[in-house]
């Protein structure tokens, strides 16, 4: 399994895992587009986090989308997340991938978000 943080979004690394059968889960750079394909589940967050009075809480979901770059829709899975991040409330951390697998995913999602923090420290 290749798993990468933005830096392996590409559409070449994509089409040659594919190819190959080799799953991937790869970290891919925030755009309007996809933030607005996971807005129904923020807004699902936001009402938890409202009628609940929650400081923190974290959402899952996941969507089919098609970069202009990419040759098909690719799986996109997202995790949403309450925290102070740049004056907004939520942060975004959405991977694409073609695993069948959620718990693959999440817990890739989970290890590339422990060493982003750690590489920021």
């Amino acid at each position: 399994m290749l798993r990468g943080d933005s830096g392996f979004a590409s559409p070449d690394i994509y089409d040659l895992c594919e190819e190959y059968d080799i799953n991937y889960v790869i970290r891919l750079k925030e755009n309007s587009v996809l933030k607005q394909l996971a807005e129904d589940t923020l807004n699902r967050l936001k009402t938890a986090v409202n009628l609940n009075s929650l400081d923190r809480a974290v959402a899952y979901g996941e969507f089919y989308y098609h970069a202009n770059s990419w040759s098909h829709p690719r799986r996109v899975v997202f995790k949403i997340a309450t925290k102070i991040v740049n004056k907004s409330r939520y942060k975004y951390f959405k991977l694409c991938s073609n695993c069948l697998h959620k718990h693959e995913i999440i817990e890739t999602l989970y290890n590339l978000q422990q060493i982003s923090e750690q590489l920021k420290e």
